[in-house]
């Protein structure tokens, strides 16, 4: 996802931190971080603003107008992490993300314009502002029900399909309550005295949701379904597939090759004597993986559980067995370790039967 491969040398060296080393040494944390992880803290970073925006005076100054800000765009943020829970990476490509600043915009501007202006002109300015903010929030409602429907077919497993429905229906219920029912109320009725409190639910039970649908599909990546046409293209039939597969695997098996720092798809695909598109697509659409650094990461977990559970081996700290299975620092590791059991390292040493 991003193109620097090594921090900054001042910084790992810690002699300088201007703004650019920070800048630079951010995007190299962030190359690590799952696009869905990210866009779920930009939607809630939007949520929490707009709903503390709710509380305070539209003349607090700058506090109002920052929280506004933040909080423009929640439904659109929304979207784009339906598309990336339920398409597969090459649909968050930069043209989606090229709406963000128009969408902050029109829904800022919509936020921090009157209703009612000075002449009859300002008025209808911001009758057209909020109306074309409606808009923006009710597409990007129709599409997390496209983007969460994608793919909706029978060859997708139960759990997954149990997933969406859920998904959906709890997005569309709490849609239902806060558009349909409390937004617009009539004053003096329930849903009017008590409209902020049942937005705010609505807003942290939509985090909710959104928060479990990522933890599964960390656990769970959406595999990208190959059809005949695309399988004839990639010219392997399945014989070759599955003997592709068996060297794939037994060289990963072997801790020589596994625990090479950086190791990239190009290594293994030398390794083993074969076309680097090849085993790519073996990788993803017969082994099953995302990606090769999800089959990786896999690996290399496996071998640092089992050095958890080598009596031999409790003095060894964390960063060592890190370091020892090939990761080059102890955040990608605790990431990746969490990711794939659900606990920390720490958690998965100090379970009672680990020893």
């Amino acid at each position: 996802m991003w193109k620097i491969s090594s921090p900054p040398d001042e910084l790992t060296a810690g002699r300088s931190r201007d703004v650019g080393s920070v800048a630079t040494w951010l995007l190299y944390r962030m190359r690590d971080i799952e696009p869905v992880v990210l866009l779920w803290w930009c939607f809630a970073l939007a949520t929490v603003s707009s709903s503390l925006a709710r509380y305070y005076p539209t003349d607090s100054g700058f506090t109002y107008v920052a929280l506004v800000i933040a909080g423009a765009g929640p439904c659109a943020w929304f979207w784009f992490l339906s598309r990336a829970l339920f398409r597969d990476r090459k649909h968050l490509g930069v043209g989606v993300f090229s709406l963000v600043p128009l969408v902050v915009a029109i829904e800022a501007v919509a936020a921090l314009t009157p209703v009612t202006g000075a002449s009859a002109l300002a008025t209808e300015a911001g009758r057209i502002i909020n109306n074309a903010e409606a808009l923006v929030c009710f597409t990007a409602i129709a599409f997390v029900w496209r983007e969460t429907l994608h793919g909706f077919t029978a060859q997708l497993s139960a759990g997954e399909r149990r997933v969406r429905v859920l998904f959906l229906a709890g997005f569309s219920l709490l849609i239902a309550v806060s558009l349909l029912w409390v937004s617009g109320a009539d004053p003096g009725s329930f849903a009017a005295k008590w409209q902020d409190t049942m937005l705010t639910m609505c807003a942290l039970l939509t985090l909710l949701i959104s928060r479990l649908a990522v933890q599964f599909r960390l656990r769970h990546p959406l595999l990208e379904t190959v059809g005949p046409g695309r399988s004839q293209r990639a010219n392997i039939d399945e014989v070759e597939s599955v003997e592709l597969a068996s060297r794939i695997m037994a060289a990963l098996n072997d801790d020589t090759l596994l625990t090479v720092p950086n190791l990239k798809v190009a290594d293994l695909a030398e390794h083993i004597g074969d076309q680097e598109y090849k085993v790519t697509r073996c990788i993803t659409s017969h082994l099953g993986y995302r990606n090769f650094n999800h089959m990786l990461n896999s690996f290399r977990i496996e071998r640092a559980k089992r050095l958890f559970e080598d009596p031999e081996r409790q003095r060894m700290t964390i960063a060592s067995i890190a370091y020892d299975c090939g990761f080059n620092s102890l955040g990608p590791f605790n990431r990746a370790f969490r990711q794939h059991t659900g606990v920390t390292p720490k958690e998965y040493r100090q379970r009672p039967g680990t020893v």
